[in-house]
């Protein structure tokens, strides 16, 4: 990745799991040396749902840990090794909500922090197709489906915490033209 703006000189990898790397680079950057830029290296894509039933959105709501809240967003999750994008939009909504989906199509992709990850994120539109709520207690505490006109009110009020959802549906609305 050596250019006029950016050289570098080595990583060392200080930790690995199944899902990421976080790597010390040494580079030069812009013209200044830096030893220990930390990235994190997402092994794998992350995938967005916006799953559309008549004039409602499917939302869930989360208890996230590691910023100690509950959470309000749309079904997400990775995209297996191998795995198709809109395969693995499918695999994620049924089994996280037990409902079946379908006209997939993906709207946008975006690097949520390119300068500190390498994680992916590709956002999916979607339809209901058939199915029961039925909430993967493991992963969700509750799954339902809210009026639109309710949905872009909480996303003007700042009511989505999670980034990914956010701008997934400010890229739905802009597409909708609503």
């Amino acid at each position: 990745m050596d250019n006029k703006y950016v050289k570098i000189h080595g990583t060392k990898t200080i930790y690995e799991s199944n899902f990421i790397k976080l790597n010390l680079v040494d580079l030069d950057y812009y013209g200044h040396h830096i030893e220990d830029y930390n990235v994190v290296e997402f092994k794998g894509i992350s995938v967005v749902v916006i799953v559309e039933k008549g004039d409602s959105i499917l939302l869930t709501e989360n208890y996230r840990f590691v910023v100690d809240k509950f959470s309000t967003e749309l079904i997400c999750g990775g995209v297996e090794e191998g795995e198709d994008i809109l395969d693995a939009a499918r695999r994620e909504v049924f089994e996280e909500t037990g409902i079946k989906i379908k006209n997939e199509k993906i709207i946008t992709e975006f690097y949520p922090c390119n300068g500190l990850t390498t994680q992916r994120v590709v956002v999916v539109y979607a339809q209901f197709c058939e199915g029961e709520l039925k909430v993967q207690k493991e992963e969700l505490i509750n799954a339902y489906f809210e009026e639109r006109s309710k949905v872009k009110e909480k996303l003007r009020n700042n009511g989505f915490h999670d980034g990914e959802t956010a701008l997934a549906l400010y890229k739905y609305f802009e597409i909708i033209g609503d």
